[in-house]
């Protein structure tokens, strides 16, 4: 172990790094994920208790994690944790049963999923705030098993303050300014109750705030002076060196979960930045991947939905553009990373590029409305050494994201506490 000791963590959660159903893959699931493996990598024994869980098994295997997963809907029966959720099991058959249909049907599902919420009000889920008893749960296993470091997975898991451990949270984004934003744009969200105030007191109640990007960490500061908050960036594995020659020549991509945020901004991409893009240059293509495809109709001429593939290393190399048309979000966006780490030339909207806009020279076009966002598509894709230096930049970008770059401060931020280190 790379500091002498192991350190006993509990991680506080509602979703599991890796198995999560296809639909919930997200940039929340990357990020969470890893910082679990970089506590592997140190040494520490992390416990991750999940709430609400949305997997994609019935039985798992426990070696397969590196870590140990309880949770009221987990159980352990040998070497294996098993789903007991009556409701988790029917998400996974449900699941697989609607992965299977073809396109259209899935689209037809979602569209009558997406009327339901509309007539709720309920357009987008923001989050769920931890149960009293989930939160009795936490106390009983902090109590039980003396854990040194307690990091909440988000606000809505925050726990508070329990026994004598350090409690970190993982804040991902500033969730009263996500909500302020929807509610900008007319989009309907649950727990639309996460005020700057409500936010405030969630934050003063740890010792730790983990900001993903250095906007963020400063609103934090203001909200909670009293908590120490230090900034962990997504951190993304560098992939090999690409070839120019290995890119489709005029082929865009875009990477998105069916979160509405990704839904919103490609949907606004096909309906007003495509047709212009199109009647530029007749041969671009547009692939788009990730499960934000089973929420989309059918698709106009030069546009293919491929769903969730397991590797997208091979469809970054073919693409001569990756678009992160994002109107609505905050936070820092995780697909934009992982274009960097493909060594991708990128356009995107001032709301993609937020956490990122201080980087020079920028890996990225920023465009918006929708005229500048085609007309700077087409530019890109018309330019291959303009993409080409693109390229060059992001890989270099994609350095600061390195698990050894990133985890710096959140290291020297463990090493400094008596209660964790001594």
């Amino acid at each position: 172990m790379v500091h002498g000791f192991a350190l006993k963590v509990l991680v506080v959660t509602d979703q599991v790094p890796g198995h999560d159903l296809a639909f919930q893959k997200s940039g929340h699931a990357q990020y969470l994920g890893s910082l679990l493996k970089h506590f592997a990598v140190r040494g520490d024994n992390v416990t991750l208790v999940v709430f609400r869980p949305k997997v994609d098994f019935l039985a798992l295997s426990s070696r397969r994690l590196g870590y140990d997963l309880i949770g009221p809907s987990f159980a352990h029966i040998g070497a294996s944790i098993v789903l007991l959720s009556p409701i988790g099991i029917c998400r996974w058959i449900a699941w697989k049963i609607f992965a299977r249909l073809p396109q259209r049907w899935q689209s037809a599902i979602d569209s009558v999923r997406q009327r339901f919420r509309r007539a709720r009000k309920t357009v987008h889920h923001l989050g769920t705030f931890i149960a009293e008893a989930e939160i009795e749960f936490v106390r009983v296993a902090i109590r039980t098993a003396k854990f040194d470091l307690v990091v909440y997975d988000g606000i809505f898991n925050s726990c508070g303050r329990i026994e004598d451990a350090q409690h970190w949270l993982l804040a991902h984004e500033v969730k009263h300014e996500r909500t302020a934003i929807f509610a900008r744009q007319g989009v309907d969200v649950t727990a639309s109750a996460v005020s700057a105030e409500v936010e405030s007191r969630i934050l003063a109640d740890v010792d730790t705030v983990i900001a993903i990007q250095q906007e963020d960490a400063r609103e934090f500061r203001r909200l909670s002076p009293g908590s120490r908050v230090i900034v962990l960036p997504a951190t993304i594995a560098m992939s090999p060196r690409r070839s120019v020659v290995e890119a489709t020549r005029r082929r865009c991509m875009f990477v998105g979960s069916g979160s509405y945020h990704n839904y919103d901004g490609i949907s606004w991409f096909i309906r007003e930045c495509w047709p212009q893009i199109r009647a530029a240059i007749p041969a671009a293509t547009l692939d788009i991947f990730g499960s934000v495809c089973y929420r989309l109709g059918e698709p106009p001429p030069g546009v293919t939905l491929h769903g969730v593939v397991d590797d997208l290393s091979p469809e970054y190399a073919s693409a001569s553009v990756t678009i992160v048309p994002l109107r609505v979000g905050s936070g820092l966006k995780v697909k934009l990373v992982e274009a960097f780490a493909h060594e991708q030339a990128i356009v995107t909207t001032p709301v993609g590029a937020q956490g990122l806009m201080e980087i020079e020279p920028r890996p990225f076009v920023i465009a918006h409305p929708s005229a500048e966002f085609a007309a700077a598509t087409v530019a890109l894709l018309s330019d291959p050494e303009r993409q080409r230096v693109l390229r060059a930049v992001a890989r270099r970008c994609a350095q600061s994201f390195a698990p050894d770059t990133a985890f710096g401060e959140f290291d020297d931020a463990l090493a400094s506490d008596t209660r964790v280190s001594a």
